[in-house]
């Protein structure tokens, strides 16, 4: 199964790596699937899917994989739709056994039991910021535009994608008073909050 290599034991997600529009890095790979898919050639549309998510697999590309398997279940169920449940129902079976990055994406309520206990560590030590800028809850913050650059591993776009099911919409600044002068640190706390103010009018 493709899923296998996308369990654990690695950093998911390179830095200024070369994407596509899509942020895809298989970028020679997608323009193949693209061309056929212009040119209606639906065979060769699957083909070059499945080659996306083995190759997204071996070198655990989560979103490469994660749009190749949703991508191909749509190709083929265009021709077949009698096909539909049985390859929804796999590609369920593929998510749950995923990495948690891939789960949590595809079912935000995973991040209830992954954000602790041994899918913690995965998650902090990935980054994959395909998944921070196609998150619905993040995008629609005052500040989503500049959130996902913020980031700095899965866990923490977990972390708020949880906060923000709960009914979290705004950001609140407070100093930890008394490990040095508490005047300096109240006074860049509030420059830090004027600043962001100044910088973001539309952030709550």
């Amino acid at each position: 199964m493709f899923f296998t290599l996308l369990l654990a034991g690695a950093t998911f997600g390179v830095a200024n790596a070369q994407t596509d529009s899509n942020d895809h890095r298989l970028v020679s790979l997608w323009a193949s699937y693209d061309k056929a898919l212009q040119a209606d050639k639906p065979r060769e549309q699957q083909a070059v899917l499945l080659e996306i998510k083995a190759r997204a697999s071996r070198e655990k590309l989560l979103w490469d994989w994660y749009d190749a398997s949703v991508q191909y279940v749509k190709a083929v169920t265009m021709r077949d739709w009698k096909q539909r449940e049985r390859l929804r129902a796999e590609l369920e079976d593929e998510i749950r056994q995923a990495h948690p990055s891939v789960r949590i994406f595809h079912s935000p309520q995973a991040a209830d039991s992954l954000l602790s206990g041994p899918w913690a560590a995965e998650l902090k030590s990935s980054r994959n910021d395909a998944f921070y800028k196609r998150d619905r809850a993040l995008s629609g913050l005052p500040f989503g535009k500049i959130l996902p650059s913020l980031l700095e591993n899965d866990w923490q776009w977990a972390l708020w994608t949880r906060a923000l099911r709960g009914g979290m919409r705004g950001v609140g600044f407070s100093a930890l008073l008394g490990l040095d002068d508490f005047h300096k640190d109240a006074l860049a706390t509030a420059l830090h909050v004027y600043y962001l103010q100044r910088k973001y009018p539309h952030a709550e």
